[in-house]
Formats: structure tokens, C-alpha cells, sequence
């Protein structure tokens, strides 16, 4: 599934639990707090997820692309003159930066294994 299929109740629900991730960390985001924030029962969620695993991946999903999206912000940021020392020194800054500024959504991608199969195809 990639963001743009994502139905609006989707995108919201992830929404919300990146904001329990990055705020109460790994041990703030249950299903049950997701849906009081969203104002619901928890059984509700599961009219749009399969279970806490899918939101996982879908958390980890935003991860991926919040990296990529840093990542590319800093190679065009330099020059095109720029050499190799110099995008591989501001890959490594953008990376670090992003994983400090996020980093229960960097704990979620990266310190464990990815759930390949719940990814968008292609990320």
C-alpha cells in the first residue's frame, strides 16, 4: 500500500500512532491508546488494520520514507560540483539528524527486522 492509497481513516490512524510513538515512546503506542486518541473502541481499529503488526509496518513505512525523503534534501542542497567526500560527509549529517529528531520511528525501522511483506511495493 503506498501513502496515496491510503484510505483517510488509514492516514489518520497512522498519524496518531506516529504522534504516541514519538512522543510516549514504543511503550505509548498499543492499540488501545490509538483509539482513545482517536476517540473510539479499540476493536474499531480493526475494521482498518489487521492487527497491531500492520500499523507497525506502516509506522516503519513512514520511517523509510521520512529517511529517504532527509536524505535527498541533503544531496540537493550541495552543489553539483559537490564531490564524493563532501555528499557522502552530508548523507551521514542528514541521516544522524533524522534519526535524533525521530527517534522511536528510527528504533521502529531499524532496530529490528522490517516487515517486508506489509511494505509498499518498491520502498
Amino acid at each position: 500500500m503506498t501513502e496515496n492509497d491510503r484510505s483517510p481513516r488509514i492516514a489518520q490512524i497512522v498519524g496518531v500512532a506516529r504522534g504516541l510513538l514519538e512522543t510516549e515512546g514504543p511503550g505509548g503506542l498499543t492499540m488501545r491508546s490509538v483509539a482513545d486518541r482517536l476517540g473510539i473502541q479499540a476493536p474499531s481499529l480493526y475494521k482498518h488494520l489487521d492487527d497491531k503488526e500492520e500499523l507497525e509496518a506502516l509506522l516503519q513505512a513512514e520511517a523509510l520514507r521520512g529517511m529517504g525523503d532527509a536524505l535527498r534534501e541533503a544531496l540537493q542542497a550541495l552543489s553539483g560540483r559537490a564531490g564524493t567526500r563532501r555528499r557522502v560527509e552530508a548523507l551521514g549529517q542528514a541521516y544522524r539528524s533524522w534519526a535524533h529528531a525521530h527517534p522511536h520511528l528510527y528504533r521502529l525501522a531499524t532496530g529490528g527486522p522490517l516487515a517486508r511483506d506489509r511494505l509498499p511495493a518498491g520502498l
